[in-house]
């Protein structure tokens, strides 16, 4: 699932949508967990209906006690998705792109426009209502 954590989408991927998996489906959130029922997707994995590849958690970082994060039909990953070197090379040399062309007063290539502000308004920085 890779679903914006926004106000409208909290929760979207509810029990109906996971009770809906087939029985061996494997489930892979790219997400913010904000954007799904957390205790119907561990419902279902308990359950051993289905598998679950996670990367983000309501609470990171993930308390040792968290029963999912030893067990059999779940691979966690500490929120690595965009830990990549090259992932950071290229935001890097992009913003630095955009500010010469800001200074230069030229068009900027990835510009911000106030609907990048208002679509997260409301939903704090994992993904939750405010």
């Amino acid at each position: 699932m890779g679903i914006p954590p926004l106000k409208s989408s909290l929760g979207a991927i509810g029990k109906t949508v996971i009770d809906a998996l087939p029985t061996g489906a494997l489930f892979i959130l790219v997400s913010r967990m904000a954007v799904v029922d957390e205790p119907a997707l561990w419902e279902a994995v308990e359950g051993r209906r289905i598998r679950a590849a996670v990367d983000v958690f309501s609470t990171e970082p993930v308390p040792p006690e968290e029963s999912f994060r030893f067990h059999p039909n779940v691979l966690p990953t500490p929120h690595i998705a965009g830990e990549a070197f090259y992932c950071h090379d290229r935001c890097f040399y992009d913003a630095c792109i955009d500010c010469l062309a800001t200074i230069a007063e030229q068009p900027r290539r990835f510009e911000a426009a106030r609907i990048d502000a208002s679509m997260y308004m409301g939903v704090d920085a994992v993904g939750r209502s405010k």
